[in-house]
């Protein structure tokens, strides 16, 4: 039982939803690391463990889902789960694992109170790991640009213009440090 991401409108609107939490990381994280102080707010941390488990949930998703290879014959999906299963730990798991382990919170809660000042900033730090995410938005650029009809020079526009207002704001970020 697997699923082609091209056929079920469902996969679809998750990616679209997968989409939105990328660019939350993308935005918040970076900005969590250069101007917030702890773990103050409550609303944050219940909103980047909702984003957790998004991702979570589709890592699990991505064992069930069909890929394109290139054949003789053309473009063929892999129905097989076991070669689905074996590709997908070849290439993205051990990226989405990285990204999905929320590191600040596991460090945060094994250190002692009077030590936890000195650990703070290593913490904040292991948050970027959840930056690691954003190396998805290549798959799911690859599967929009076969869905939408995009042309090359129009994704290369759109790709160009994201990274130069999301290098903007990590760079202010960082000057936030």
């Amino acid at each position: 039982w697997s699923i082609n991401p091209e056929a079920v409108k469902a996969c679809r609107k998750w990616d679209q939803l997968v989409a939105i939490c990328l660019v939350f990381t993308c935005i918040v994280t970076p900005y969590e690391v250069g101007f917030l102080e702890g773990d103050a707010n409550q609303t944050l941390f219940v909103i980047n463990r909702l984003v957790d488990l998004v991702f979570t949930i589709d890592m699990g998703l991505q064992f069930f889902l069909q890929y394109q290879i290139n054949t003789d014959k053309g473009v063929v999906y892999v129905t097989s789960l076991r070669e689905i299963a074996r590709n997908y730990l070849r290439g993205w798991f051990a990226i989405d694992l990285v990204s999905v382990v929320p590191v600040d919170t596991v460090v945060g809660s094994f250190v002692a109170g009077g030590s936890k000042l000195r650990v703070l900033k290593v913490v904040r730090a292991l948050r970027l790991l959840k930056l690691v995410r954003i190396l998805r938005a290549s798959r799911l650029l690859k599967r929009w640009q076969s869905n939408f009809g995009f042309s090359q020079q129009k994704l290369a526009l759109v790709h160009f213009l994201g990274l130069l207002v999301i290098s903007g704001h990590w760079l202010a970020c960082l000057w936030g440090l």
